[in-house]
């Protein structure tokens, strides 16, 4: 606002910024019936008739815009003295802003950035929308679309972690399975027991990984790293284990031609 602007004596100006408010909006009246049909009567009172002048696809008509807001507020009416209009052009300069600043980004020796984040949308997968925002963000830089000067770096990309989290699902696969061979290996004695006990854990983690892929969807570590090897391998530990003790359990005498063969206990 500006004091040397000439407006009429007394004209409140405390009522400026609800005015410019108040204006734009949007309000709604009653239903008109014509007939059979019913037709919603609104008044449409958006400054500059709603056109965004920050819209990508309103940057060649920007000026023309921001032109059409400027003297849309300047036509606002604050209020009245004397049965004569007061318009906000009387008692305030009318010119194109911008917000107050609430805070700065900076990286590394730069005080002065610009952050972006590119947010993905639900259900969709991660290392293909990362694929895209690469392709988008090489073809920004080759045709050259951003401002002199400006370019744009990537400092936390997320290809790399879902690189990083398909390493550690199959390093927990593989390594649990050889330490539960192992340790059954150990515990049973026996290599071939342990064996059947150990086959049983590919097997019990092909149908997930084959119903995954059917839906489309990606392993992680929620679906298939933090597999349960214990309750995979209980009903084959407890399958194997009488079969091996018992081969264990033979008799090893010698026996002759004429006595009865024996058997083992079971």
């Amino acid at each position: 606002m500006r004091s040397e602007l000439r407006a009429p004596r007394d004209a409140p100006t405390g009522p400026l910024r609800p005015a410019v408010s108040n204006s734009n909006a949007n309000v709604g009246g009653n239903v008109l019936t014509l007939g059979s049909q019913s037709h919603n009567v609104r008044a449409v009172g958006l400054l500059g008739k709603g056109g965004d002048p920050l819209e990508p696809a309103n940057a060649p008509r920007r000026e023309e815009l921001v032109d059409q807001k400027l003297r849309d507020i300047e036509n606002v009416i604050v209020t009245r003295v004397g049965g004569n209009p007061v318009f906000v052009r009387h008692v305030a300069t009318v010119v194109e802003g911008y917000y107050p600043r609430l805070g700065v980004v900076g990286r590394g020796s730069q005080s002065e950035v610009v952050e972006g984040i590119v947010l993905m949308r639900k259900y969709e997968k991660s290392l293909p929308v990362s694929d895209a925002v690469l392709d988008k963000l090489a073809r920004i830089q080759r045709e050259k679309l951003l401002p002199r000067g400006m370019s744009v770096r990537i400092f936390n990309q997320r290809t790399e972690l879902v690189h990083v989290t398909t390493h550690n699902v199959r390093h927990n696969l593989l390594v649990g399975m050889g330490l539960v061979i192992l340790i059954l290996f150990v515990f049973l004695g026996d290599l071939a027991s342990a064996g059947i006990v150990a086959v049983m854990i590919p097997q019990a983690l092909l149908f997930p990984i084959t119903v995954l892929y059917w839906q489309g969807k990606s392993a992680n570590l929620l679906s298939i790293g933090a597999a349960d090897f214990g309750i995979i391998v209980d009903s084959s530990t407890g399958s194997s284990t009488p079969p091996a003790r018992s081969s264990g359990r033979c008799s090893s005498r010698p026996r002759s031609s004429s006595a009865r063969p024996s058997r083992c206990s079971r």
